[in-house]
């Protein structure tokens, strides 16, 4: 900004923006955006910034500079008071607009004083590269902004979203959006003064809601109130109108439970964002340090399950297709809107995500007691229990990847398909080839550079269909294999050394090499119909969720109360080494499984109780004892009596009765086969 030059093609370029687009007041200039200036001298950043008002003004008389904020906060270990009050006020107050673009993770409004007298905007963050995740901080929003706006000294002129991406989290964007209009003056007698000294208002949304108190209830409560009031009606207003009034009620108290689980406390949408994380492992992966790269679910899992289940119980609601609607005489296939869909498939699918995070972070733990007790040199149980573990979520993976995949072929809002169509459908501009744009598309939204991994892989992950089955699923393969394979061999393996090379060139197989659908402009066609959409959604919900709640299991033989997972715990202990210990009695049932290395011991129960045990008409599941689980070596003394019998029985979400051994399955139990459901051939207890 030193040279001479630079005001000169600044007003060249403002001009040709006028030229093409008509003059505007704002124009965005961001001079030293994630680079460091040559120097932090005060006198050079003060004719920088003049500089850049002068090339927009050599352009547009009238024009003023709005400057994105992140570099104050990318940089802030070197941008102090002093560098960005010398650095804007080289424009002049009134001249210049602020985006302070994270300031829901780290507000510089506050350390800056907010900007010393210049316009700045509160900025939602939230997404980085668009990639998924169900996350947010409502409640946080609303004390963030009343903050900002309660502050006085008449800087804050507006709020605004700057997420790399959209397409996720609407209700998180809908309440930041509706933040816009608050009257403070309602809130601790707080008033945001314009620097005349008058009040500024701006109504509120919250005032429309029935249950909320904005002068007395917490933002969390505020936050619910405005769901159920607000959001609920109108996101699902056409689906709850097109049918019969007692369908309606039913559907709605649906919705409503899952965004009272959304908006408990430590749940996705009330918990500490700290800055944009990513719970979406299968997509970002393969890796195992899921800690380190801000990958592990760290609000309550339990919150996410639950609302989940609420979602798909509204969906189980909505009447069949044959049904007449009670409203305008419509069929009621209709019912399934475009907004419950979508978030039907979108908390099923974290729900996935967040299951398969848990195998994950327990094989993560069992390889770093690998490493740190030097059991790639030994053949104790510390070295061969992660080989266990890991064959196990080699098998989840398998499951897995597949249901995400059908379950997000119901949308065409998760179908990549609508990404590359759009690309494809370029392709006639500028002599571009269909193949060129094909690439591009996919590049940006997995290697993100070259053919070894150079670049920012991952950094735009989607969350689609068309990724999971055929690069997601395969990248995990590898990448278990390997560890599988390191393990077996006795090596050294440090976590992130293993399969880069080989998922680097995954990533570029599947950019360069393209389907007949890849090349297609129609986009998606074959969108699942509504009761299709219904069906899948119901399925998954069965298959999943109840699977999911077999980490609260116990397993009750007279005189003893265990866990699922402790009498699992005993047995990979006693697969791997011929002994163990007895198996611990008390396990909380809110216990944060991800946190404890048995986590794998009692998810691969699950897994295997689901695929080779069956379920009775109320819910009761039965394991079958014999060499696979449970056998004389694996039970207390108390049970050995009982090894002679078939079969025990599970009750889920109990800790507390005694469960009885059983000889033989109920009929309703026998065909009602959890084997079937899943698909799975049994494997020999020593597979």
């Amino acid at each position: 900004p030193a040279d001479p030059a630079f005001a000169r093609i600044g007003a060249e370029f403002t001009k040709r923006m006028v030229a093409t687009y008509g003059a505007a007041e704002y124009y965005n200039a961001d001079t030293f955006n994630e680079m460091p200036p040559p120097t932090m001298d005060l006198a050079y950043l003060g004719r920088a910034g003049k500089a850049v008002l002068a090339g927009i003004r050599g352009g547009h008389p009238e024009g003023r500079w709005m400057v994105q904020g992140w570099l104050f906060l990318h940089h802030r270990h070197i941008w102090t008071k002093a560098a960005v009050r010398s650095y804007l006020n080289g424009a002049g107050r009134g001249n210049v607009m602020v985006l302070d673009l994270g300031a829901d993770i780290r507000a510089m409004w506050q350390r800056h004083d907010r900007y010393y007298g210049h316009d700045y905007v509160w900025c939602m963050l939230h997404s980085f590269g668009g990639r998924r995740g169900i996350f947010g901080n409502m409640p946080a929003l609303i004390e963030q902004v009343h903050e900002a706006y309660a502050s006085g000294g008449g800087g804050l002129v507006g709020v605004g979203l700057t997420m790399e991406a959209t397409h996720h989290n609407p209700a998180l964007y809908e309440f930041a959006t509706d933040l816009t209009f608050v009257d403070v003056s309602l809130l601790d007698g707080h008033h945001a003064d314009d620097g005349a000294g008058s009040a500024v208002a701006f109504p509120w949304t919250f005032a429309a809601s029935a249950h909320a108190d904005i002068t007395r209830d917490t933002p969390q409560a505020l936050a619910r109130a405005w769901a159920t009031d607000v959001y609920i009606p109108g996101r699902y207003g056409s689906t709850l109108g097109a049918i019969a009034a007692d369908r309606a009620a039913a559907v709605e108290a649906n919705l409503q439970r899952a965004f009272h689980h959304l908006l408990r406390r430590d749940g996705p949408y009330a918990h500490e964002v700290t800055c944009c994380p990513t719970w979406t492992l299968m997509a970002v992966g393969p890796t195992l340090a899921v800690q380190r790269a801000g990958l592990d679910v760290d609000y309550d899992a339990d919150a996410l399950w639950e609302a989940a289940e609420a979602m798909a119980a509204a969906v189980a609601a909505l009447p069949e297709s044959a049904a007449s609607s009670a409203v305008g005489g419509a069929t009621a296939a209709s019912a399934l809107g475009r907004s419950l869909r979508y978030d039907a498939v979108d908390l099923l699918r974290q729900a996935l995500e967040n299951l398969f995070t848990e195998f994950v972070v327990a094989l993560g733990e069992q390889t770093m007691l690998y490493r740190t007790h030097a059991g790639y040199k030994d053949t104790t149980t510390r070295a061969k229990r992660p080989i266990f573990v890991a064959g196990h979520v080699a098998r989840a993976s398998r499951l897995l990847f597949p249901a995400v995949e059908a379950l997000l072929r119901v949308d065409r809002n998760f179908d990549m398909r609508s990404w590359l169509s759009r690309a494809v459908r370029v392709a006639t501009n500028d002599g571009l080839t269909a193949d060129r744009m094909a690439f591009n598309a996919k590049n940006l939204i997995t290697a993100w550079g070259d053919s070894k991994g150079q670049g920012y892989p991952n950094y735009a992950a989607k969350s689609w269909a068309g990724l999971y089955e055929r690069l997601y699923a395969k990248r995990w393969e590898a990448y278990l294999n390997d560890i599988s394979d390191t393990m077996h061999r006795g090596r050294y393996m440090m976590s992130g050394e293993v399969s880069a090379a080989v998922v680097a060139s995954l990533d570029w197989d599947f950019c360069v090499n393209h389907t007949a659908a890849d090349l297609d402009t129609a986009g998606v066609e074959d969108e699942a119909s509504p009761d299709a959409a219904r069906a899948v959604l119901a399925a998954t919900a069965q298959r999943w969720l109840g699977t999911a709640d077999l980490r609260r299991a116990a397993v009750a033989a007279p005189g003893t109360k265990l866990t699922l997972a402790e009498g699992v715990e005993h047995a990979a202990f006693v697969k791997c080494a011929g002994k163990g210990p007895t198996p611990r009695i008390a396990v909380p049932r809110r216990s944060r499984w991800a946190k404890e290395w048995r986590t794998a011991a009692m998810l691969c129960a699950a897994m295997d109780a689901a695929a080779c045990g069956a379920v009775d008409s109320e819910g009761r599941l039965y394991l079958p004892l014999g060499k696979k689980y449970l056998t004389r070596a694996e039970c207390t003394t108390d049970a050995h009596a009982h090894v002679g019998k078939e079969f025990v029985l599970v009750r889920v979400g109990s800790e507390e009765a005694d469960i009885p051994v059983v000889d033989q399955l109920p009929d309703d139990a026998a065909a009602n086969d959890m084997f079937g459901r899943f698909g799975l051939t049994p494997e020999p207890a020593d597979a």
